[in-house]
């Protein structure tokens, strides 16, 4: 088993050096075999498998390991403590929950292929079908029951159609202090600095990306679009 996950860490090393290349003290002390077989039997229990199924994972393995340290820090501050240089990671490190990506996302990429669609004098499907004014008809509602204790507070607004779950967080932006109407969605500042107006130009940076979940839902957001007119 050993030598096979060597072989294995070793073709994934082509696209991932830095997480699988070989190097550094973990090549002076090799694992044991015996060692690897009861981790990868502990990760193989059948109860995990949808698990790993989950493209935020590796972001929530990050997280449970790094609690620890950040638990300290945060008594350390409680006794007056102050965070040292070393220590800033550890503290502000934190796993960015798939709702807070979708958001960013949504109200990034949607607000650019919203404005692209307007600038080729397109009328985007979410538009077209009504999906955004329901959603933001809906959202008021939920709103109304959560208030009178119609629905828990912590209650999540059901979604009726992919499309809805596609842009759920989506929010539209003030303009010159004034509500922005969902027929008049125009062209965000940006796009005028893609010299482009289409989406398959688009290119996405993440410097700080972690286990890169937010590339990865990136990329869901991204496929359905290059379906669209781009």
């Amino acid at each position: 088993m050993g030598l096979l996950l060597s072989l294995l860490y070793d073709e994934l090393a082509l696209d991932l050096p830095g997480l699988f290349g070989r190097g550094g003290i973990t090549d002076l002390f090799p694992i044991p075999a015996s060692t690897l077989r009861v981790t990868i039997e502990a990760l193989d229990q059948l109860e995990l498998r949808d698990i790993w199924l989950d493209d935020t994972v590796l972001g929530w393995v990050y997280q449970f390991w790094n609690d620890p340290e950040r638990e300290d820090l945060d008594t350390k501050l409680n006794q007056g403590g102050k965070v040292e240089p070393h220590e800033i990671a550890s503290k502000t490190q934190m796993f960015t929950e798939r709702y807070m990506v979708e958001w960013l996302l949504h109200n990034s990429l949607g607000q650019l292929w919203l404005g692209i669609c307007r600038a080729n004098d397109w009328q985007a499907e979410v538009i077209s079908s009504g999906t955004l004014a329901r959603l933001e008809e809906r959202r008021s509602q939920w709103r109304e029951w959560r208030e009178s204790g119609k629905v828990a507070l912590d209650g999540l607004m059901p979604m009726e159609t992919e499309l809805e779950e596609r842009w759920k967080y989506f929010v539209l932006a003030p303009q010159d202090g004034r509500e922005l109407e969902i027929s008049t969605v125009k062209s965000p500042p940006e796009l005028g600095d893609l010299g482009s107006k289409s989406i398959r130009d688009l290119k996405i940076l993440d410097p700080a990306c972690g286990s890169g979940h937010f590339l990865v839902i990136a990329v869901g957001l991204l496929f359905e679009l290059y379906f669209k007119r781009s």
